[in-house]
């Protein structure tokens, strides 16, 4: 069975966390409580000081008594609702978490059965098969992401054995087929030298801050994630890449969700290119 490092993380940064709000009414109650106090004594003090009342006839302990009355009622009533808040974000959050639950495994499932017929081909065979676990994934992701960034488009990229290029092995959503990062160029040899690392890169927004060595002046992506396909023992097979069309659409829900694919899909590039036959 397929364990799945970053899908509980997903589910819990997909949740608010609600105490927060109740955390601060409790600290605003109490700070008033306490200024009434201080307050109360600072007026008795002064009364002492001065001999008498500083606006004679005026029932100060029963001003006080009735203020701290008024604040103790207002932070009971701010609790209530409060709390009915709380309760309203949980149950919404529990719903959308079970949602999103349900959604990622019924985008995924179709790829991980493709997954699963793997083992039992002979090697010469996955190569191919390979390609259409790729679109598959890339298809799934692109889909899975619908409701979280705008007109998506999915790429998987395997690196070429001697490390000088990432070929595209699928994709998925959006428009054409994405393009490929060849050496000689320096924002593919940096896209190629990241991969190798293992790095993650997120361009929130290609007009403010492009990639590393990006030398162009239009594309038809403004923002994208790129997450590389790497094996257990830290050997990069390739990267996962979404874009889209508008500015800011990737955050750590958006990566993390790319980077559970992004984990199936190093299980089949390994089952693709056993240990023993690598470069």
């Amino acid at each position: 069975m397929l364990r799945c490092a970053n899908c509980n993380n997903i589910l819990r940064m997909s949740r608010r966390v609600p105490g927060s709000w109740k955390r601060f009414g409790l600290t605003v109650l109490r700070v008033f409580v306490l200024g009434v106090v201080v307050a109360g004594g600072f007026v008795f003090e002064a009364r002492k000081d001065a001999g008498g009342d500083i606006w004679p006839g005026f029932a100060w302990a029963w001003f006080f008594a009735l203020l701290g009355g008024v604040l103790i009622i207002a932070g009971i009533a701010a609790q209530v609702l409060w709390g009915w808040r709380v309760d309203l974000t949980e149950a919404r959050n529990t719903h959308d978490a079970a949602n999103f639950q349900v959604a990622m495994k019924d985008a995924l499932k179709p790829v991980l059965a493709k997954v699963s017929e793997m083992p039992d081909m002979p090697v010469g065979e996955r190569e191919a098969h390979l390609k259409v676990v790729a679109d598959a994934a890339a298809w799934a992701l692109s889909t899975l992401l619908l409701r979280h960034v705008d007109s998506a488009r999915t790429g998987v990229y395997g690196m070429s054995a001697n490390g000088d290029a990432l070929r595209v092995v699928g994709y998925g959503g959006r428009g054409e087929r994405p393009g490929e990062f060849l050496a000689g160029r320096t924002a593919a040899d940096l896209a190629l030298q990241r991969v190798k690392n293992g790095e993650i890169l997120i361009i929130d927004d290609r007009t403010v801050e492009g990639p590393p060595g990006w030398d162009r002046e239009t594309a038809e992506w403004l923002s994208f994630v790129s997450i590389p396909i790497v094996s257990n023992d830290g050997y990069s097979f390739g990267m996962l890449n979404v874009d889209s069309p508008s500015a800011r659409q990737f955050g750590d829900i958006e990566k993390q969700i790319v980077s559970v694919v992004a984990e199936i899909l190093a299980i089949a590039f390994a089952l693709t290119y056993p240990l023993s036959g690598r470069s």
